[in-house]
């Protein structure tokens, strides 16, 4: 089974120890896997989905160690091609151009709410002031921002793993709470609504 391992960075074709089936509302195949290079354990998951009414499953992702993030398909195209190059990039310990990767993301997160600013600087003060994000990711994203400047250009700067990976961190708070849980709380305060109607409802029946 091809599947990425966190020890060699690299895609393997690792072998298949067992695996178990969760029969549950969507069932999960779960994979205990060996690397075949360094012989690490590999943990990875694959969810049944459903294709015009016909049963397929996902491409199994790591679980363990070192779960891989899985994006869901809400967050726009343009934005999950750039943080996936970003994690591409963290596996192949190329942490400047990681950081320049999370760095597009942002641009892209700004382009897809269409802020009339080009530099991201002004875009992400555009976001905050529309209520899209809030002062701490604000801050989040001018550090980004800056970061992201010293890795574009020809800098003396140095940018460390453990630094690439904060960033890469951040970026993916921010993805989350600008596509994820804004849309949770709305689909939230939507059934909240509609609870509330239907009380009202039954209270002028009676």
């Amino acid at each position: 089974m091809l599947i990425e391992c966190h020890d060699c960075k690299a895609k393997v074709d690792a072998e298949i120890i067992g695996h178990h089936t969760d029969n549950d509302f969507f069932a999960v195949k779960t994979f205990l896997l060996k690397c075949p290079s360094c012989n690490s354990s590999l943990i990875a998951e694959s969810h049944e989905d459903y294709k015009e009414n016909e049963q397929t499953w996902t491409k199994p992702v790591r679980v363990y160690p070192k779960p891989q993030r899985s994006l869901g398909k809400d967050i726009p195209p343009i934005v999950k091609i750039s943080i996936e190059e970003a994690e591409k990039c963290m596996q192949a310990a190329a942490y400047l151009a990681a950081t320049a990767m999370c760095g597009r993301a942002l641009e892209a997160i700004c382009r897809h709410y269409k802020t009339k600013d080009n530099y991201l600087g002004g875009g992400l003060k555009e976001l905050k002031d529309n209520g899209l994000i809030d002062q701490r990711l604000y801050q989040w994203g001018e550090e980004l921002r800056d970061q992201r400047n010293n890795a574009a250009h020809a800098t003396d700067t140095d940018i460390s793993s453990q630094d690439a990976n904060d960033v890469l961190t951040f970026t993916y708070a921010i993805i989350d709470y600008v596509f994820l849980l804004a849309q949770k709380f709305e689909q939230y305060q939507a059934r909240k609504v509609k609870r509330l109607k239907s009380k009202e409802t039954a209270t002028t029946k009676t």
